[in-house]
């Protein structure tokens, strides 16, 4: 289980998040929504370990991992943003299978083989040898999701992963995350559009914009 008690942070002297609490069980897949302006990608920076936080606690398994969360949940975790951060040196199946060798160990042949399955499976089967630059928004989102799951990580942070997909497309994604749900793989997902939470999410916090 992953446990976020009473979260604080403050950018530039405004409060982003004020004693945010929420709970997900390993498994399950919580959807985090809310306007523009209310903190939820904070929210995720500071879950994967990108952000500091100034107040409140972090629980993951029973374990408080609140002063060193970056390196408790290392490799347990991976991050989908809007900026992608895809290497624009490699293809989009370079992209994928890069991190399959770096972290999974796996030889250049079996590593190309999984990344263009997950690829394929995203609908990405003809866009393999394209560099990032070469790809559309939506497309070079997608290649960020499949590198992302080709991991199978324990938890998958997604941040308004289908904000450049087409309506296809988005429900392609949506089918992919519960089918996730079987492997035991925890996921967030901040999202502005409701039906596609109420389609993948078992759980719906919503977080409020401070006034």
């Amino acid at each position: 289980m992953l446990e976020i008690k009473n979260i604080s942070k403050t950018i530039k002297n405004k409060k982003i998040l004020s004693n945010v609490s929420l709970a997900v069980e390993n498994g399950q897949t919580l959807a985090i929504v809310g306007p523009s302006g209310a903190g939820k990608t904070t929210l995720l920076r500071i879950i994967a370990g990108l952000e500091p936080l100034e107040q409140g606690t972090i629980v993951l398994d029973g374990q408080d991992v609140t002063s060193k969360v970056a390196t408790q949940i290392d490799g347990k975790v991976a991050v989908v943003f809007q900026d992608f951060n895809l290497f624009p040196q490699y293809t989009a199946l370079e992209n994928v299978a890069l991190s399959l060798k770096l972290v999974k160990g796996q030889d250049k042949n079996m590593a190309n083989q999984n990344a263009q399955k997950i690829l394929d499976q995203l609908g990405l089967e003809g866009q393999i040898n394209n560099y990032p630059f070469e790809l559309s928004g939506g497309q070079k989102q997608r290649v960020a999701i499949a590198r992302a799951l080709a991991l199978n990580p324990e938890i998958i942070l997604f941040d308004e992963r289908t904000s450049a997909l087409d309506p296809a497309l988005s429900s392609n994604v949506a089918d992919l995350i519960n089918s996730l749900k079987n492997k035991q793989i925890t996921q967030i997902v901040v999202t502005h559009d409701m039906e596609f939470a109420q389609k993948v999410a078992d759980v719906t916090f919503t977080l409020e914009a401070i006034k």
